[in-house]
């Protein structure tokens, strides 16, 4: 971080303070990526395979399900790259 002369000392030092967290949180939402993908991949797959189970609640469920994996297919990527230049880019407004 000392190539930067524009950067102070006390910048630096937030600098180093925001990648812990970051750390933490990019370890948190990966587990709650995988763990939505495989809970939400469990349920589309018992909706479908057993007919008992189609009915206008689970059909609803279902929807649900496939709309949250959706989610977590597009805004995780996006949320990881975020966090991850997030660490760097804290003099820049919009960072």
């Amino acid at each position: 971080m000392g190539e930067d002369p524009t950067i102070s000392k006390a910048t630096e030092v937030i600098l180093e303070l925001y990648r812990i967290p970051n750390l933490y949180q990019l370890v948190f939402y990966s587990w709650v990526g995988v763990i939505g993908l495989v809970v939400n991949t469990m349920t589309c797959f018992i909706i479908m395979r057993n007919k008992e189970t189609h009915t206008t609640i689970n059909s609803y469920l279902f929807s649900l399900t496939i709309s949250d994996i959706i989610i977590l297919v597009l805004h995780f990527p996006l949320n990881f790259q975020y966090l991850l230049t997030l660490s760097t880019n804290l003099n820049c407004q919009f960072g």
